[in-house]
């Protein structure tokens, strides 16, 4: 059996701060991890690729910024920092709870959300399977399809649910030569503004996030 999932509820918003919270200051850890195995650049730090995306502001920030960066960079970058332990308790207790529950009480073997929601969070904060399922084009000519996710180890139960959903509907299409490029985005004129706003130090909590989901682009209410 398999249901549908709504967008998440005003209630919700901690869930999404947890995570912002965890992702920021393990990102700034894992991002030094990273850099130091590199050998043809001398970036070793976060705040280095700060500093050179403001040194090459025109080429590396001309169509959007560095948010994601200047938070991660706010946090103590400790990952036995108590605020970072407790965002990512809550954030696990949630997520996999949250799944298992639904699927205990509903007698459920997935859940199923459309893509361009939200839905892609709680299983990848879980550690549990997800797989993104076609099901065809929407008028404007954009991909659209279904997330479809359950709890540890349910990988070849998804497959077999994704391979029959496209066995029966044939969502796969030949791509069409539209005998144009698409326009490249606007500048956003970032480089006009100061060099380097301070950026909030993301607690757990505290409402200090991205004004939209960083899985979708969708904006948040404030």
């Amino acid at each position: 059996m398999v249901t549908d999932t709504g967008d998440p509820s005003a209630n919700n918003f901690k869930f999404y701060n947890d995570e912002n919270t965890v992702l920021f200051y393990e990102f700034k850890v894992q991002i030094a991890e990273y850099l130091s195995t590199l050998k043809n650049t001398s970036e070793r730090t976060l705040a280095d690729l700060i500093a050179f995306n403001i040194e090459h502001c025109s080429t590396e920030m001309r169509y959007f910024g560095q948010e994601v960066f200047q938070l991660a960079e706010a946090t103590s970058g400790n990952l036995q920092d108590p605020v970072y332990l407790a965002a990512r308790v809550a954030n696990l207790d949630f997520a996999r709870n949250g799944i298992n529950l639904a699927l205990a009480r509903g007698d459920l073997d997935a859940i199923v959300a459309p893509t361009y929601s939200f839905a892609s969070s709680p299983a990848a904060v879980a550690g549990y399977p997800d797989i993104s399922i076609p099901i065809g084009l929407t008028p404007q000519g954009k991909p659209a399809g279904l997330w479809m996710y359950s709890g540890y180890l349910a990988e070849p139960t998804l497959l077999a649910y994704a391979f029959d959903i496209e066995q029966a509907i044939h969502p796969r299409t030949q791509p069409e030569f539209r005998g144009t490029i698409p326009a490249e985005p606007p500048n956003a004129h970032l480089c006009d503004q100061p060099a380097n706003a301070a950026a909030p130090v993301p607690t757990a909590s505290s409402t200090a996030r991205l004004p939209y989901h960083l899985g979708t682009g969708k904006p948040l209410p404030q």
